[in-house]
């Protein structure tokens, strides 16, 4: 399987999963909240083709209208690019523009203690997605998993973050409970900004590499227990990070040695 096959794969997989979030805002920062959480979280990787207009306001269940409107404010975020004519379209942009140390900054403060509630709930969640998921994969499942991990660390650094964070959510979709994979995306969406701002130095990804391999080496053992063990230890090591960052006074980005530890 190519690398394009494994992406639409799993984009087949994930798409639906951050579509099905329910949220208490209105249709169009609804609308704006989920397709962007598909596009920061790698669900649609970059410079690959949106679904069609159609069949994002049938699974957002909003008009046409209102797809084209989330489109436009996600161009002007530099996260679609759109061209005309034959081949045209609306396409997931090739980098992403990465949030400032001052923005990351406000959106702590204005977070709040939701910060830390969610770095504790992830903390809970992906540990359990993880235990469930190597006691009810498939062999079709532990395929996927073992490609999407080899093809994960080849991916190339300024990407890096929306591929780890796509391994999280398919390990998620295969704990086979919709309810937990959609609390796991609302999660990664909070916490993105924060992970993005922790150094993707070869150190770094290469740690996070050989992490991933062993939580998914022990779910397609069906070692359930050691899955979980494994995936609180990865996520304790981001949080420790960010907590860490939060308590310095310049909110000071973690160092290449520092992020290594995580």
């Amino acid at each position: 399987m190519d690398a394009e096959a494994l992406d639409r794969q799993v984009s087949d997989r994930l798409f639906p999963l951050a579509f099905a979030q329910r949220e208490t805002l209105n249709t169009y920062r609804s609308a704006h909240q989920r397709l962007r959480s598909c596009i920061v979280l790698g669900v649609f990787v970059p410079g690959s083709r949106l679904p069609p207009e159609e069949q994002i306001a049938s699974l957002l269940q909003v008009s046409r209208g209102t797809v084209r409107e989330v489109v436009k404010t996600l161009q002007s975020e530099e996260l679609v690019t759109s061209s005309r004519g034959r081949g045209g379209g609306s396409f997931v942009a090739a980098s992403q523009p990465a949030p400032s140390v001052e923005q990351v900054r406000r959106l702590a403060e204005t977070l709040g203690d939701r910060l830390q509630d969610a770095l504790d709930l992830r903390w809970v969640l992906e540990p359990a997605a993880a235990d469930l998921a190597a006691r009810r994969t498939s062999d079709e499942d532990r395929a996927l998993l073992r490609r999407l991990t080899d093809h994960s660390f080849s991916t190339p650094r300024t990407s890096y973050r929306q591929a780890d964070a796509r391994l999280h959510l398919t390990i998620a979709q295969m704990s086979k409970v919709p309810s937990l994979s959609a609390g796991i995306i609302e999660v990664q969406s909070l916490l993105h900004p924060f992970i993005s701002l922790i150094p993707t130095m070869d150190a770094t990804v290469q740690r996070s590499y050989v992490q991933h391999e062993s939580i998914v080496a022990a779910i397609i053992d069906g070692d359930a227990s050691t899955a979980r063990a494994l995936m609180a230890e990865h996520v304790s090591g981001v949080t420790r990070l960010i907590n860490e960052m939060l308590a310095t006074p310049r909110f000071e980005i973690p160092t290449e040695r520092e992020a290594a530890r995580a």
